[in-house]
């Protein structure tokens, strides 16, 4: 059996949580953690509303409070809608000035370094899952950048992507990574799009790559 343990954003804090609130008690045999470049700095912040035990344990990250002003706005399509469009202009009034910028379909992708704080929620992640047996797996989802720039695509580490940098520092830590930079580069030099076009989201066939690549690099090579 396969579980989804999808969360709003590809953050290593609300992996840990997540283990410790639900996928432990699954008893997984393995555990794979997926990054995502323009995700990975919202630890920092989400660190500055967590809740944490006497032992320094996360028990909660809360959301926005609750009443019926904003249960009203939720269920308000146009509140939505112009909530969406200030979060987009924030972000991109914050990041406007980045240097060498790399703007893909409409949206600015992010190639951050893991900060020492994501860092260690990974590693306590690693540590939690293989300390009840289950194996812990790491993957970063690569460069929709580099894959739509048709001389980038031609050599995979052309340029250092977030990816490359996971990688790097998961082999440092004797994590074990899966690297699915070769297989999506293939796929994008014989014009599968493995992106939805105006979005920085997998398509059906980024998907079916990512599972393909998963399968090749754990399942088969297991007898279970």
């Amino acid at each position: 059996m396969v579980k989804n343990y999808g969360v709003s954003s590809y953050s290593p804090i609300f992996y840990c949580l997540l283990w410790e609130q639900k996928v432990k008690f699954f008893k997984p045999d393995i555990v794979i953690m997926q990054l995502y470049s323009n995700d990975i700095s919202s630890d920092e912040s989400y660190k500055k509303i967590a809740v944490f035990s006497n032992d320094g344990q996360i028990t909660a990250i809360p959301g926005p409070p609750q009443n019926k002003v904003t249960q009203f706005l939720r269920n308000f399509y146009l509140a939505r809608f112009i909530r969406k469009i200030q979060l987009q202009l924030n972000w991109y009034f914050t990041h406007e000035n980045l240097e060498n910028k790399k703007v893909v379909s409409g949206y600015i992708e992010e190639n951050p370094d893991l900060s020492q704080l994501s860092k260690d929620l990974i590693l306590k992640c690693k540590q939690d899952v293989e300390k009840s047996g289950a194996e812990f797996y790491l993957f970063a989802i690569p460069s929709k950048y580099r894959l739509t720039q048709a001389e980038l695509a031609k050599h995979s580490l052309q340029s250092h992507e977030f990816s490359d940098k996971v990688k790097l520092w998961a082999n440092q830590q004797n994590i074990n990574f899966i690297d699915m930079t070769d297989s999506f580069r293939k796929q994008s030099l014989t014009g599968h799009q493995l992106f939805f076009k105006k979005d920085i989201h997998l398509s059906k066939l980024g998907h079916q790559c990512v599972a393909k690549d998963l399968s090749k690099n754990i399942f088969t090579t297991k007898k279970r």
